[in-house]
């Protein structure tokens, strides 16, 4: 879908460019990251494919360095110790590949239907861990809301505007 708004906003004579899949229509969808990235596959004169790939790598990679950095300055501004670092790597996975715990939620429970959410702590395993599950029974999936965090972004390959604000707001 992104890749396709990209290639639309390539396409296009004049704004707002036409729906891939409604062509008389135009994107009913908001588009500022795609356009963007349009820009900058018209200023380098690659082929959007390479353009696209390209982008969602820089984000990623802007996510992970903005996060260290702020990390490892929290932590000790005056000399780069070793603690330091690894407060700073910590961070950075922490914002780079953190999320809601869904992608752990759907390995150990089956599809529930949205308007039924079963809290995160409802799993087998918690007997095992319950400290965790005291924290964890305030996380749910809940119905009518969105849950994107960077690591959800980053795997369903997405250029949209949301993901350009938190990317660029460090």
């Amino acid at each position: 879908m992104d890749f396709g708004f990209l290639n639309s906003i390539l396409r296009s004579n004049y704004f707002p460019p036409k729906d891939m899949w409604y062509t008389p229509l135009s994107i009913n969808y908001y588009f500022f990251g795609h356009l963007i990235t349009a820009v900058l596959t018209k200023l380098s004169f690659l082929p959007s494919f390479i353009t696209y790939n390209l982008m969602l790598a820089t984000l990623f990679t802007l996510t992970f360095t903005a996060s260290f950095s702020i990390g490892i300055n929290l932590f000790e501004k005056a000399n780069l110790s070793i603690k330091a670092i690894i407060a700073g790597l910590v961070s950075a996975f922490l914002v780079s590949f953190g999320g809601n715990l869904t992608t752990i939620y759907a390995f150990f429970k089956p599809y529930v239907p949205a308007d039924k959410p079963v809290p995160f702590g409802n799993f087998l395993f918690n007997h095992l861990i319950s400290p965790i599950v005291m924290v964890s029974q305030c996380n749910q999936i809940y119905y009518h809301t969105i849950h994107e965090f960077p690591i959800y972004s980053f795997c369903c390959s997405d250029l949209h505007g949301h993901v350009w604000i938190f990317h660029l707001s460090f």
